[in-house]
């Protein structure tokens, strides 16, 4: 991880931000190298809850575990405590920095902001404080500060590449520079050898790396069980992190390639391939493939019509139980929550509306097809009537339906 040389402007102090001092966990105040500074200087490791202003786990965390005090008495004495709010100020490239994508994330860091455990997601007090038993054993044994400083210092030995790679890996971080330093170092018979391709496929980052495109020319040398094994690794950073990030960078050329690397991969499930169904679409029609958008396309609205109204329904049934179970219960507090009963009435029908949005997707993008295009404008059209079945009163269904009747007259 890149590290910043803070200029300490200020001594930072401990500031409870709720109840009174002693109970639950004392937050500092300041900015993130006042942070580092004061954990430096007590040599405490680092608690960071990163949160946003609309997450409202983020919300159920501070009214209900933070304040806990045998969660204080756990975090204060070991831990410099701070809240890291992702999209305001330094919290925004700190976040980035931290491969942070959902909310809350919790990090826990050395005295000098190195990364030792993050952990994803809400928990209670009794997880609070487990997670932190197992930040400082982890810290006990083995500091990834310790493994950048070596591999900073030239330390290109194999054996502790792989043991840095692989804590890289284990914490969500990019290990590229040091699996390509692993990829050079090892002589080139090894480097075919399937135990070292399955150790290159099982912690890559990158498809923009040399040790990427090796193990890619060397993939179908592997067993059956090799591919099994690396294959929701290859597929989350092929179609899950390369393409969208092609695609949003407007980096075009990589589509194909990658595309091809896709589809030397075991047959994708239904969620993958629907996924890459997705991006397909999106890629076709920002490079004016008609031919191609349309091919997706059907595909795409084949998979959709599969899908009967009553499962729709039930599965509205399901997910609406499962979001007000928790308030019901007394688990989570609606109080809180902001738009709370706008949030209810969405989630009552969160999976009819989807659908609707997916009907709609492919309309939208046969809209800018030519008029003599009869066939496919009839089937847009009725596939955003599907939308307006599915979702009724959404303007842009009722805009695209009533642009395509007059196209079609």
């Amino acid at each position: 991880m890149k590290k910043t040389i803070w200029v300490i402007l200020m001594i930072g102090c401990f500031v409870p931000v709720m109840g009174q001092a002693g109970k639950g966990i004392q937050f500092f105040k300041g900015s993130w190298p006042e942070l580092v500074a004061e954990a430096g200087k007590q040599q405490k490791m680092i608690f960071v809850d990163v949160y946003t202003d609309w997450c409202g786990p983020c919300k159920q965390m501070d009214k209900f575990v933070f304040p806990e005090e045998e969660v204080g008495k756990r975090y204060n004495p070991g831990f410099i405590s701070y809240k890291l709010n992702a999209e305001k100020g330094e919290g925004i490239k700190i976040a980035g920095n931290f491969n942070i994508r959902a909310y809350p994330t919790f990090l826990y860091l050395d005295s000098e902001g190195y990364l030792i455990m993050k952990k994803i997601g809400e928990t209670d007090a009794a997880g609070l404080t487990r997670l932190a038993d197992s930040a400082l054993r982890i810290a006990e044994k083995s500091t990834l500060a310790n493994m950048e400083k070596s591999f900073r210092n030239g330390n290109r030995e194999p054996a502790f590449l792989r043991r840095y790679i692989t804590r890289l890996t284990q914490l969500d971080q990019d290990n590229t520079p040091a699996l390509d330093e692993y990829f050079k170092a090892l002589p080139y018979a090894d480097l075919k050898k399937e135990e070292t391709l399955l150790f290159l496929g099982n912690n890559v980052f990158s498809t923009q790396s040399c040790s990427f495109v090796f193990l890619m020319e060397h993939y179908p040398s592997l067993s059956q069980a090799a591919k099994d094994q690396l294959q929701d690794r290859l597929y989350a950073q092929i179609v899950g992190r390369s393409i969208p990030n092609a695609l949003t960078q407007k980096r075009f050329t990589e589509f194909q390639p990658l595309l091809a690397y896709t589809a030397m991969l075991n047959p994708l499930n239904e969620p993958q391939q629907v996924y890459l169904e997705r991006l397909k679409l999106v890629y076709y029609d920002l490079v004016r493939d008609q031919e191609e958008v349309k091919k997706t396309a059907y595909r795409w609205v084949a998979r959709l019509d599969r899908i009967s109204n009553d499962s729709i329904q039930a599965e509205d049934e399901r997910q609406y139980k499962k979001f007000i179970t928790p308030y019901m219960d007394g688990t989570k507090d609606s109080t809180i929550q902001p738009a709370f009963q706008e949030e209810r009435e969405l989630v009552r029908t969160v999976y009819s509306s989807q659908i609707a949005y997916k009907y709609y997707y492919p309309a939208s993008l046969f809209a800018s097809l030519p008029d003599t295009d009869i066939p496919a404008l009839r089937d847009a059209l009725q596939w955003v009537s599907r939308a307006q079945q599915l979702a009724p009163g959404q303007k842009v269904y009722t805009a695209l339906a009533e642009s395509l009747r007059k196209r079609l007259k």
